[in-house]
């Protein structure tokens, strides 16, 4: 994780491609946050990123302070990464990485899931069942408690949802 990631929230980080979007910076805490100028802003595609040797000036898109929250306007003209600079080009204050994709895979959903969970049938804290209940409660869409050289905790939290309507695979 870069340093600037711990010390603010950028959103959205992933936007749609071919639109302008408001990507908002919220300093995380005190000792990092905006004064009253507004900071040099830099945004560069990663196809096209301009290097030491050429002259191509970077975007610097329209930004505004609001609530000590930093806002930036900017159209995200292709299906790329782009970097996101504050302050000086050449020695940057902070970065950010974001992300444009075209419709087709902005709109598909994602599934996030844990293929290596322990319960305390090894060397985890909590049964089972509870593992697998809190998966589910952070967002897993699937999930396998992996105990050392055992099999029946996994099919012991499987048997514990086996009549909940969940969303939940289990492995």
């Amino acid at each position: 994780m870069r340093n600037t990631d711990r010390y603010f929230d950028i959103y959205p980080k992933i936007v749609r491609a071919g639109r302008e979007t408001t990507i908002t910076l919220r300093p995380l805490f005190d000792h990092v946050r905006f004064g009253i100028e507004l900071p040099e802003v830099h945004i560069y595609p990663a196809e096209g990123r301009p290097t030491q040797t050429t002259r191509v000036p970077p975007a610097s898109p329209p930004a505004t302070l609001d609530g000590g929250d930093l806002h930036i306007r900017y159209h995200f003209g292709s299906e790329q990464e782009y970097t996101l600079l504050l302050g000086d080009v050449r020695r940057p204050a902070a970065e950010f990485r974001l992300y444009a994709l075209d419709d087709d895979l902005f709109d598909r959903r994602p599934y996030k899931g844990d293929i290596h969970i322990h319960s305390f049938r090894s060397d985890g804290k909590e049964a089972p069942a509870y593992v697998a209940g809190v998966g589910r409660r952070i967002g897993l869409d699937f999930m396998a408690v992996t105990d050392h050289s055992q099999y029946a905790p996994s099919l012991e939290a499987i048997r514990a949802f086996a009549d909940a309507p969940i969303d939940l695979r289990l492995y």
